[in-house]
């Protein structure tokens, strides 16, 4: 560990209400998957993936982004913390451009997901999206 795992696919959503450009029936959706020995680690990929994602949007697409975490209720289901880069629209409205998962051990424990740890113990994976 860590393993990390890269997905990208065509979604289709049926919205009420699309958007040129923002909000598509289709779209091409990019996923990142990690598995860690320690909550730590998991933790330090989420923040490192948010600081990726703004990144790519300030400095290649030139669109100003603000971090921040998501409220508990706002957050992924089943998430110890979700995090969040948003984009103002010439709306005034908020786009959520991005976001980053700490799982922890809870999918880890959901589908049995182990490792063998360095005393031959089976541990549960933390994990991030």
């Amino acid at each position: 560990l860590p393993k990390l795992y890269n997905q990208w696919a065509n979604v289709v959503r049926w919205e009420k209400t699309t958007r040129p450009f923002l909000r598509t029936l289709e779209f091409l959706w990019q996923e990142g998957h990690t598995a860690h020995a320690t909550d730590e680690e998991a933790q330090e990929e989420t923040i490192q993936m948010l600081n990726v994602y703004a990144s790519i949007c300030e400095e290649i697409l030139a669109i100003p982004v603000v971090k921040g975490q998501k409220t508990d209720k706002e957050k992924f289901a089943g998430a110890k913390a979700t995090y969040t880069i948003e984009s103002l629209m010439h709306d005034g409205k908020a786009l959520q451009s991005g976001t980053s998962h700490h799982f922890g051990t809870g999918f880890a424990e959901a589908f049995g997901i182990q490792y063998t740890d360095k005393d031959g113990k089976l541990q549960y994976v933390h994990q991030t999206s």
